[in-house]
């Protein structure tokens, strides 16, 4: 017998619009679909990451229903999702784990940093090895990445972001994408074996 008596079930849900949706009061996808006349199906696969907001034939262009959304909370389409849900939506946004007494008694009482001590020493690894890669991109880049996650304050807007730079909104969401391309490569690539024309050169 193992002491992982209960089983941890996951949702994970677009946090950016349900804070928008928090911030207006609605309480459900059926509000917001009343309120703002898209249709609850489409609504529930941008909140349930489950579909691409841009538009299939176009994909640098955004879904009208993703514009309409964008409208009615007064922000930016880019500023509802992220890199992930732009390129590639999750096949499902559900997942389970098995864990013990301690770390259920955590969980419940909002004790996130105390509980599953691997995995918080995962996340510092991962955070070690981001900074190291932000060094091998543009200052730039750098720069928009530290501002749009908040890596030295508190995270910006693509809008204040292009404001520092003196570019558009939408110049500021490209040139981000790009820089989480680079480092997405460098993350994938960090644990392989050097070439052997690198290990010759050594």
């Amino acid at each position: 017998m193992n002491d992982r008596d209960y089983l941890l079930k996951l949702k994970i849900l677009n946090n950016r619009i349900v804070e928008l949706m928090r911030g207006k009061k609605i309480e459900s996808v059926a509000e917001l679909s009343r309120q703002t006349k898209i249709c609850q199906s489409v609504l529930h696969k941008l909140i349930n990451i489950k579909g691409s907001p841009l538009y299939k034939k176009r994909r640098e262009c955004w879904n009208s229903s993703v514009l309409k959304l964008g409208d009615f909370f007064g922000v930016l389409p880019e500023e509802m999702f992220n890199e992930q849900q732009l390129n590639e939506p999750f096949l499902t946004n559900e997942g389970e784990r098995a864990i013990d007494i301690r770390a259920t008694t955590n969980i419940l009482n909002h004790q996130e940093q105390q509980y599953l001590p691997d995995l918080i020493m995962e996340k510092e690894e991962e955070v070690k090895a981001l900074h190291d890669m932000l060094d091998t991109i543009t200052p730039k880049e750098k720069k928009i990445i530290e501002m749009r996650f908040g890596l030295n304050d508190g995270a910006h807007t693509l809008k204040e972001v292009g404001q520092k730079f003196g570019v558009s909104s939408e110049r500021a969401r490209q040139q981000e994408l790009k820089a989480l391309r680079k480092l997405r490569t460098l993350y994938r690539n960090r644990n392989l074996p050097q070439s052997k024309e690198m290990n010759n050169e050594t």
